[in-house]
Order: C-alpha cells, then structure tokens, then sequence
C-alpha cells in the first residue's frame, strides 16, 4: 500500500510541475519573474534565458544563452515552432506516435548592451530540422531587443516576416549559458 501511495505523490507532482510551468510558458502581465536562484547570478544577463509567444496559430519559443569572454558577451540561439491553439502549450505528437512535432533552428548571434537595454541579433542560421523529419523550409533572422529588469527582459521581436514587433517576456532560467 505505501508503494502505491508514494506513486500517487509522484504523478501527481509530476502533473502538478507540468502545469504550473504551462501556466507560465506565457505570461499574461509583463512583470519581473519571482525571485530564483538566478535572482543572485554574477552578471546580470549571461545565462539561460526562454520566452514563447502563441500568435493564434503557432507557438513560438526562443531559448537564447548568453556567455561573456572578457568584456564580450556572446550567445547561441535556439528556436522552436509548431502549429497549435493556444491551450496546446506542448507540440503535438508524431505521426509515428514517438516524440513531439516542431521545428528547430539554431543560430548563431550578436549581443550588444545600452544601458538596461539589451539586443540581440541572429547572425546565422547553422541548423534547421523538423523533429519528425518532416521538411523544414525558411527562417527569419531574429531581432530581439527590450529592457532586462532583474530575471525577465520585455523584448520586442523584429524578424522582418512573421515577427514583426512581436513581445516576448524572456525569463532568465539559468546563471550558466
């Protein structure tokens, strides 16, 4: 019976976990993220930082990590897509019935910084795939720029295509890139 019961607690915190991150995969006020653990990071905008938007039929999420070397700040980006409502906070599943369908596309980027203002610019598509193996075709090179307050900087996307003055709430996730 203890096996059971000890199941039950971890399910249900499972599902619990889930949902609490779901719910805030997009926020619905743009307000600084609660305090964290990267509430204390060393520098103020290395590390980790994810923000998704749903734009009435396709979720987009940029997952951007941000290093320093020296006094230059570098960074590598990845984004995902995939078609969707807004309730479908998770891609859905392959036709296979193994894994999830988005696309993916990683890039390289600029990092540049004025004042509490930050930017940041994809420089290069190195990679897109679709993780069904469907066809991937185009991607716009992001720009994305806003104010850091604390864990959360409010950007504006400017992609030239789909993008265009698009908000995302990027929320620092981690201190390490």
């Amino acid at each position: 019976m203890l096996r059971s019961v000890g199941f039950a607690l971890v399910v249900v915190g499972a599902v619990g976990a889930a949902a609490c991150d779901a719910a805030n995969a997009q926020p619905r006020k743009r307000r600084p993220a609660p305090d964290r653990p990267t509430a204390s990071c060393p520098d103020r905008l290395v590390g980790l930082w994810v923000g998704r938007r749903h734009d009435g039929a396709v979720w987009h999420e940029h997952r951007i990590s941000i290093d320093q070397i020296g006094s230059t700040y570098t960074c590598r980006q990845e984004s995902r897509s995939w078609l969707g409502e807004a309730r479908d906070r998770l891609p859905p599943g392959c036709a296979s019935g193994v894994g999830r369908a988005y696309t993916v596309a990683k890039l390289r980027c600029g990092v540049r910084v004025f004042g509490a203002v930050l930017q940041v610019t994809s420089l290069r598509l190195d990679e897109q795939f679709q993780t069904c193996g469907d066809d991937a075709s185009g991607y716009n090179l992001d720009h994305l720029e806003g104010e850091v307050r604390g864990n959360t900087w409010f950007a504006t996307n400017q992609d030239g295509g789909i993008d265009i003055g698009a908000p995302y709430a990027m929320r620092r996730l981690s201190c390490d890139p």
